[in-house]
């Protein structure tokens, strides 16, 4: 389990740096299409597209970093108000943790059935796959997934070494 854990850390680092260079890309094509519009009264027609499908991608894959890092919304009233235990909110945050699974997994299946469903259609300014743009969708809830697979082990792990205690 802690071998799993560096290995979704490690790729955390790596992911991490993608989307720092998408966000660069998307700021550079941004910045572009402003100094191309006020200095020339033209339009690059590319950039506002490439910046929305970075954004979704920046998005996806951010929420897989925050869901490692425990930086995602969840409900902190129930235990809070039960005054629970570290072992009852142990416990209360491995059953959510499964249930967000779940709703990743559901997610990768309605992502890859809308990139089948779109696959022929091509974008208007890229002329790309919107198989391509729809492609986060499954890959961040991959991603978030492996990373809630890294929480839950490690909420495991740390079950087991209080119960040693």
């Amino acid at each position: 389990m802690s071998l799993y854990i560096k290995i979704v850390d490690a790729v955390n680092k790596v992911i991490r740096v993608i989307v720092i260079a998408m966000f660069v890309v998307m700021f550079l094509a941004a910045f572009l299409q402003v100094i191309v519009r006020n200095f020339t009264h033209f339009s690059v027609p590319w950039s506002d597209e490439l910046c929305r499908f970075l954004i979704i991608y920046i998005v996806y894959l951010g929420a897989g970093l925050a869901a490692r890092s425990g930086r995602l919304i969840r409900m902190e009233v129930l235990p809070m108000l039960a005054k629970m235990s570290d072992k009852g909110l142990h416990r209360f945050y491995w059953v959510a943790a499964v249930i967000s699974l779940g709703f990743a997994v559901l997610t990768v299946y309605c992502g890859a059935s809308a990139m089948m469903v779109n696959y022929k259609s091509l974008s208007a300014a890229l002329k790309i796959s919107m198989a391509i743009p729809y492609l986060a969708i499954p890959v961040g809830s991959v991603f978030m997934a492996l990373n809630m697979f890294a929480n839950i082990f490690e909420l495991t792990i740390q079950d087991k070494e209080a119960a040693k205690v």
